[in-house]
């Protein structure tokens, strides 16, 4: 994808999304305004949110692609989040809270959060696998060049992930 999609401030009418999308960037600006409906948004490069992201229900933002992705979540609250990257590395700018985050992947993969952002998770899973008996390799690497926080309320599954910075 090379769509570059960038919301911004002061407008009329801002968009309701009701069908899958993907795009390469997606930046919603201070006093912006996206939304979903029964809609799932993939950004396969950067995002970032400073204004008014609503996800529907059931709806999902999933990061997705090959190497380093810039994601600045704005310190703001999202429904799911998934991570389906196929190999390279997402690095988070400042934390978030989320009900659902999900991180699974069957190559090397690489979470890095800034130092002491926040990120508070109510479901967590956290899977690094390999091969075809589903054994854990440690590919799944998160960590920070400082101390971050995670805190998960609920319900979480962590396998074959090397943690780190904590």
């Amino acid at each position: 994808e090379t769509d570059v999609v960038i919301i911004p401030s002061e407008c009329q009418n801002y968009p309701l999304i009701k069908t899958d999308i993907t795009v390469n960037t997606l930046s919603n600006l201070v006093g912006g305004s996206i939304s979903f409906s029964g809609a799932n948004l993939t950004v396969t490069n950067a995002f970032a949110n400073f204004g008014a992201f609503n996800l529907g229900i059931d709806d999902v933002l999933k990061f997705s692609g090959t190497g380093e992705q810039l994601v600045d979540l704005g310190n703001m609250s999202y429904r799911r989040i998934t991570i389906d990257k196929t190999e390279g590395s997402i690095n988070f700018t400042n934390g978030f809270s989320a009900d659902h985050f999900i991180a699974r992947t069957t190559t090397p993969l690489s979470l890095f959060f800034a130092e002491g952002s926040v990120v508070d998770v109510d479901h967590l899973v956290l899977y690094g696998l390999a091969g075809e008996s589903g054994a854990y390799n440690n590919l799944l690497t998160i960590g920070s060049t400082g101390t971050w926080y995670l805190k998960a309320t609920d319900c979480h599954h962590i396998r074959g992930v090397n943690l780190s910075n904590c």
